[in-house]
């Protein structure tokens, strides 16, 4: 195996993290690139350098231009994009020096799999299937459509755009909706059918179409309504064999996650697409040698993690988890088990200080949260979030 020079993006987030220490335990030169300041993996042992950009959604070309000249200077083999500033790289692709390698598709391959609405579009010409939904534009719409809806009496609202399950709202079809919800040509949203049933997320690296590695866990204690923060491995190939199909049929290269529910009559439910680093990567382990597929390594078969490997977000699972787990003595049991057989992701006996670090990036995110009058998870993608051309 040859040393790569490794350059990531996206160093706010745990997810990075585990995969700038999977790549480098086994020897290669990882590096970040973020434009939040401070960020978790700066106080890694696993990253070799760490560099300030601009932010991405509001100053882009600035951002493309300072990550390009670095990728020059620091002769970057493989450049791996992981958070949503992805979006803003793909629409730069060509600027980006050919000797390096890079893991994004062109924003007009990304666009359809970030908007749900042209997601679930694209699914169901595939022949996969979704909940019934319809994209609203204005609030008049937004009546109408609930007025006439016959897809059962619980529904799902949530922008067209948006992430970690914020904003989303799941209620009676015949209770009034929230004033806050204004749908607009330039801010549309969904109304969604309700699925009754268990939700489980996959992560996927795929090169043209074909599956390389791949987790499925299932979801039952989140940051917020989306974000799981406990991670417990299960193998459906149904599920592998779905998605296999979507990649595959539009030769895809990346990462991608997905969301799914199965309801309590057997039947699978395509519900979103990431398609980005997800918190998947948590499963993974150094034995599983998933560095060889960014490094373009050839592999024979598709790497898996261990179905005994657990973890969680510890810091994430008392602040949000606890409160989820007082629900009824069931979901306390289910917590208690997961706080006491899953490690914590942050936490390496080799590489401790990211444990201690989270704190000072929560406390700088509380502070802007409070500045910008926004909920905590929208402040930690404020400045890179992608909602299509409006900003």
């Amino acid at each position: 195996m040859s040393t790569k020079r490794i350059m990531l993006t996206g160093g706010r987030a745990p997810a990075t993290l585990d995969l700038a220490r999977l790549l480098a335990t086994v020897g290669h030169i990882v590096m970040v690139a973020e434009s939040q300041a401070p960020h978790l993996c700066q106080y890694s042992r696993a990253v070799a350098k760490s560099f300030q950009l601009p932010a991405p959604r509001f100053a882009t070309e600035a951002y493309i231009s300072k990550l390009v000249q670095i990728l020059i200077d620091e002769e970057i083999d493989i450049f791996i994009p992981t958070c949503e500033e992805i979006f803003y790289i793909a629409q730069f692709l060509n600027q980006f020096p050919t000797t390096c390698k890079v893991w994004c598709e062109p924003i007009s391959r990304l666009q359809t799999l970030h908007n749900k609405h042209q997601f679930f579009q694209l699914v169901q010409s595939l022949g996969l299937k979704t909940p019934y939904t319809v994209q609203i534009r204005s609030r008049k719409e937004l009546e109408q459509t609930i007025e006439h809806w016959t897809h059962g009496d619980q529904i799902v609202l949530k922008p067209t755009y948006s992430r970690f399950g914020t904003k989303t709202y799941i209620q009676s079809s015949q209770t009034l909706i929230d004033k806050a919800i204004q749908p607009s040509l330039k801010n549309p949203w969904l109304v969604q059918q309700w699925i009754d049933g268990q939700q489980f997320c996959t992560y996927s690296v795929s090169s043209n179409g074909k599956i390389l590695a791949h987790a499925d866990y299932f979801t039952e204690f989140t940051a917020g309504a989306g974000a799981t923060i406990a991670f417990t491995p299960v193998m459906n190939r149904e599920i592998e064999e779905q998605i296999q199909y979507l990649l595959s049929s539009l030769k895809l290269t990346g990462h991608f996650g997905f969301d799914w529910i199965v309801s309590k009559e057997g039947k699978w439910y395509l519900i979103e697409c990431n398609p980005r680093l997800t918190s998947g990567i948590h499963l993974f382990t150094a034995q599983e040698r998933i560095d060889r597929i960014f490094c373009g390594e050839q592999t024979m078969q598709i790497c898996y993690p261990q179905l005994s490997t657990q973890r969680s977000l510890k810091l994430a699972m008392w602040s949000y988890g606890l409160a989820q787990a007082c629900r009824s003595p069931k979901h306390f049991q289910h917590w208690l088990k997961a706080m006491w057989r899953s490690k914590d992701t942050l936490f390496r006996l080799s590489d401790p200080a990211p444990l201690w670090g989270q704190i000072r990036c929560l406390f700088s995110l509380y502070r802007k949260s409070s500045q910008q009058k926004l909920p905590i998870l929208d402040t930690s993608t404020y400045d890179i979030e992608w909602n299509g051309d409006n900003r």
